[in-house]
């Protein structure tokens, strides 16, 4: 069917549902992108706070392990100081 330039175009109409639909599409995916980042810090954050709670109880049972060697030897000197 050719094109009849007398009849009223539907072609503005379709140009702007076009371009919402653009810009819909677009705000989306920018959220998303946002939000995909947000996770990510987020999971890093609590990465570097489990990190931290791992680092201080392996030196909680470091300093337990070294006060209990210097109980030990303390002991030990009383003991041999009392025989």
């Amino acid at each position: 069917m050719p094109y009849d330039a007398s009849e009223k175009s539907n072609l503005p109409i379709v140009a702007a549902v076009m371009a919402v639909g653009s810009a819909g599409f677009l705000f989306y995916h920018a959220s998303a992108a946002k939000r995909r980042e947000k996770e990510a810090y987020r999971r890093e954050k609590l990465s570097m706070k489990q990190q931290e709670l791992d680092m201080k109880r392996e030196q909680h049972e470091l300093f337990k392990g070294i006060n209990k060697s210097v109980s030990a030897a303390i002991y030990d000197i009383k003991n041999h100081m009392n025989a």
